[in-house]
């Protein structure tokens, strides 16, 4: 689902647009797996579930993710997005992906295996991407996204969580 509007009046035509994905977690209290587990993502950074620098890690199952995303139509042949991701557990101790986040507890003098993270927020990320359409058959595409890690990961990270940068280009040629 999107919700978007486009002030095509103004400088740029900017579009606006907000969209809420929910991907289901395991409840660890039921012996039953409920988690949903997605066949595949989105093709670019900036349409992935997750956010560019985050669907590395979480890939579409135990999330709730919140993208808000500019979009700005610099020329007939320059477009230029801005997206942030607010990324959270859609259920806490329960497995992201593939059991991310696995630790032994003691609870009551008994170890006890736990995966996911204890607290839901799991990340901010924010991606800019640019565009140039040389003709209809080739186009380059350039990103930037930032990723910043939330208390849900800190608190299981022994070594600290650590900012994540990446970038992108990609020359596309159809034939």
């Amino acid at each position: 689902m999107e919700l978007a509007y486009w002030f095509s009046k103004l400088p740029f035509s900017p579009r606006l647009s907000y969209s809420p994905r929910y991907f289901s977690g395991d409840d660890p209290s039921t012996p039953d797996l409920e988690r949903f587990d997605p066949l595949f993502y989105m093709a670019s950074p900036s349409t992935w579930s997750s956010g560019g620098n985050s669907s590395l890690t979480f890939l579409n199952a135990n999330i709730f993710a919140q993208r808000l995303r500019l979009d700005f139509y610099l020329s007939r042949k320059d477009f230029v997005n801005v997206n942030y991701w607010y990324v959270r557990a859609a259920e806490v101790n329960s497995p992201i992906q593939f059991g991310q986040g696995a630790r032994l507890n003691v609870s009551g003098g008994t170890p006890v295996i736990v995966t996911g993270v204890p607290d839901a927020e799991l990340s901010h990320e924010f991606y800019v991407e640019w565009t140039h359409m040389f003709n209809k058959h080739v186009f380059l595409t350039a990103g930037l996204a930032g990723s910043f890690p939330g208390q849900g990961l800190r608190q299981i990270t022994t070594t600290g969580a650590h900012d994540w940068w990446g970038g992108l280009v990609n020359l596309t040629v159809r034939f």
